[in-house]
């Protein structure tokens, strides 16, 4: 723990000591009776005055405010690519009453999509750990953070990443998000618009497997025709030039798009070429054929195309994460 944070608790000590009135003692003698430099016990002090249990008087120190020092709610905190982004405000209103329901806090930081500036937040955190970090991490895969991440883990913060986990930091379990129930939510949006018959547009990757039983699940389910819903297999478009990648999608899509309604792409880039490709040739979008995706980008007024995508919703998501940080808190 950070010299001034152990400072803190210790004035803190002294405060409930006190019945929360009086003064502190003077900077120099708090100085000679912790060893410590007034550097750092003015970083204590500050943190003090911002919980409101003393308040500095020019020339006459600190007097206390007649509060005593609380045991503190734990924290959660949220490392994320934005905090402004579309959903995101709401998703962290959602989160706060969540835990707030659980006696917990809430601390929402913002990485930008930068491992730098993710990297100093984690230092930052390292100074005073919260119980829990959930991160959406800039750097998945093989994390250049797994130091960092392993530091906080080793002050006793329980990590959990929201998404894609990194292979070097195994120990850490990822949430990801089900991939086969967002399947069924988006066909039931698209049919509650009208669309009688969807093409899933499946490309290799990630959770091709969920989604298709999700797609096949939800048609069982509502005991409709297999000509309610069509499946097209595409290959990974990202491994194409964009001159092969046009080539390949009108080829395949061709023979489906006649007859349906939406398209249902497994990719928000292939969603994208698509539409792209179905308006050179005519096709207006969305008035006669819509075409939503599963991807994770946001999609909305991309070049003038009116694409859907399903999302949790936040109060949902909430919920889920506080019991599992109420889960975690009853096992420590």
């Amino acid at each position: 723990m950070k010299k001034y944070l152990q400072i803190r608790s210790e004035l803190e000590s002294l405060i409930r000591d006190m019945g929360g009135r009086g003064k502190l003692p003077t900077e120099q003698a708090l100085c000679q009776r912790f060893g410590i430099s007034r550097t750092t016990l003015r970083r204590a002090l500050f943190l003090l005055e911002e919980e409101g249990l003393v308040r500095s008087r020019q020339g006459s120190g600190y007097d206390l405010t007649g509060k005593t020092p609380e045991g503190r709610d734990p924290t959660a905190a949220f490392l994320l690519p934005s905090l402004t982004a579309p959903g995101v405000p709401d998703l962290l209103r959602d989160l706060a009453a969540a835990f707030s329901e659980k006696g917990a806090r809430t601390r929402p930081l913002s990485h930008g999509g930068s491992p730098v500036r993710e990297g100093a937040l984690l230092k930052e955190l390292l100074a005073d750990p919260p119980a829990v970090l959930f991160s959406a991490t800039a750097a998945p895969g093989l994390s250049p953070l797994a130091a960092a991440y392993q530091a906080l883990a080793a002050a006793n913060c329980r990590i959990f990443f929201l998404g894609e986990g990194c292979r070097n930091l195994p120990e850490i379990p990822a949430i990801l998000p089900d991939a086969a129930a967002g399947t069924r939510l988006l066909l039931g949006e698209l049919q509650k618009r009208g669309h009688q018959k969807i093409v899933l547009c499946l490309e290799d990757g990630p959770c091709r497997e969920e989604i298709l039983y999700g797609f096949m699940q939800y048609f069982s389910e509502q005991g409709r025709g297999r000509h309610a819903g069509e499946v097209v297999f595409l290959p990974r478009q990202d491994l194409l030039t964009p001159g092969e990648q046009a080539k390949v999608l009108f080829r395949i899509l061709s023979p489906h798009v006649v007859g349906a309604s939406a398209l249902l792409f497994s990719r928000s880039a292939t969603a994208l070429a698509a539409a792209s490709l179905l308006a050179v040739q005519g096709v207006s979008i969305p008035k006669e054929l819509s075409i939503a995706c599963l991807g994770e980008q946001s999609l909305r007024d991309v070049r003038g195309f009116s694409l859907a995508r399903a999302r949790i919703r936040s109060r949902d998501l909430a919920s889920a994460l506080s019991d599992l940080f109420a889960q975690y808190l009853s096992e420590v």
